[in-house]
């Protein structure tokens, strides 16, 4: 159980990063527009 635990919060924790790369890189595209 505790394996679930530990791969849930490591796929959420990847899932945020990945979301603030794209943030970052649309304000990125948007700055160079």
């Amino acid at each position: 159980a505790s394996d679930e635990v530990v791969k849930g919060a490591i796929s959420g924790y990847v899932f945020e990063q990945f979301e603030i790369a794209c943030y970052t890189s649309l304000i990125a595209a948007a700055e160079l527009a």
